[in-house]
């Protein structure tokens, strides 16, 4: 039982951590596409985009 138990969690976690990477995923492209529509190359734009959400592995923490 505490095994089958374990096992949920473990897909739950793994199942949310996914979704929770899906969504910081989608804010920093949602910046980048703003700096590219400012006329930034997409290259800079992606560097950029990525500085202004900082440590994304921190935030993933911190949002659980």
């Amino acid at each position: 039982m505490k095994l089958l138990r374990r096992l949920g969690r473990w897909r739950w976690f793994h199942r949310h951590d996914a979704v929770l990477a899906d969504e910081i995923e989608y804010h920093r492209a949602c910046i980048q596409a703003d700096l590219e529509e400012r006329g930034m190359p997409p290259a800079e734009a992606v560097a950029a985009s990525r500085r202004a959400m900082g440590n994304i592995g921190l935030a993933r923490e911190e949002a659980r």
